[in-house]
């Protein structure tokens, strides 16, 4: 899917991406050969994408660990590179690997725990050396006085703070639902910017809200909200209620608004206030168009606002 996705872009990339495929079962390795076999003449004439000539056998944490060691070793750990950990289960990505993933300014990561493995092994005490490897450590375990959606929010949150305690700056998740709306797994994402936060949660944003992929946020044991059904009135009542007699700028708005709430973008709900007299400028520059601040949200320059 990434790979058609790159070739079929209707952009040409000043960069190709370059694609690494790792797999540990044999028979996996040589269908998944073949499958690439079928893109090679396609990925030969593009300028969109290098591909490994073949697919690397192994378990990940070992191959993955050697490209780090070999791209760190080449002064090439600073360009940028995307990790997906499709482990088809919890246990085969250590958050010790995700931390030296995410140890890299530009390095980010999606990291796949399927609920129904984790969930149905949890209480198994055989289990939970590779539950900790997974987590990080023990922080999990309270886990196993909790049930149904209890369960769920706390394992979402806590693995989201071992990412971040292992160094990611920012993370978020995504919730992979069947047919008939049941959990089937998280996707988590791990990345050290704001700007990897925005544009992830912008992807994640477009697939169709009537199909079973869906996103849950879990924020604070509040429950799930819908990024799908997230308005910008919603937003805009957020914040309003969140910092009631505040003055921020905007760069701290649309932090919040990235890293505390299902939003993506914050201009609709921000203008819509300022329109109603809900949120007042500071000292606007005179050059400043009512209802604009997107020029401002990198603090470049920077502008307070003022929430009623």
């Amino acid at each position: 899917v990434a790979l058609q996705a790159a070739l079929d872009h209707v952009q040409k990339f000043k960069i190709p991406v370059h694609m690494t495929f790792i797999e540990s079962d044999g028979d996996r390795v040589k269908h998944l050969d073949g499958v690439l076999a079928r893109y090679r003449q396609q990925v030969a004439a593009s300028q969109n994408v290098e591909l490994n000539e073949r697919v690397r056998q192994g378990k990940c944490e070992t191959q993955l660990n050697e490209i780090i060691d070999k791209l760190e070793e080449a002064g090439q750990g600073t360009w940028p590179c995307l990790c997906f950990l499709d482990q088809f289960g919890y246990s085969r990505v250590p958050m010790q690997l995700l931390g030296r993933i995410l140890s890299h300014r530009w390095w980010e990561v999606f990291a796949l725990i399927e609920w129904n493995r984790l969930n149905q092994t949890i209480t198994d005490k055989d289990k939970w050396p590779a539950i900790a490897r997974a987590f990080g450590g023990e922080r999990w375990k309270p886990a196993l006085n909790l049930s149904g959606s209890e369960r769920q929010a706390f394992l979402v949150n806590t693995y989201r703070q071992a990412m971040k305690d292992a160094g990611a700056k920012y993370t978020w998740h995504f919730s992979m639902r069947d047919a008939n709306n049941k959990l089937i797994y998280w996707l988590f994402f791990g990345s050290g910017g704001i700007d990897g936060l925005y544009n992830m949660k912008k992807a994640m944003k477009r697939p169709d809200p009537s199909g079973t992929y869906s996103f849950s946020d879990f924020h604070e044991g509040q429950g799930q909200r819908s990024l799908f059904a997230y308005s910008q009135d919603m937003l805009a009542e957020d914040l309003a209620h969140e910092f009631s007699g505040q003055t921020l700028r905007v760069s701290e708005v649309r932090h919040h608004v990235l890293t505390r709430t299902p939003g993506v973008n914050y201009t609709a709900a921000r203008t819509s206030q300022e329109e109603t007299a809900r949120l007042f400028v500071d000292s606007p520059p005179p050059d400043r168009r009512r209802g604009s601040f997107v020029k401002y949200q990198a603090d470049d320059p920077p502008l307070n606002v003022r929430f009623v």
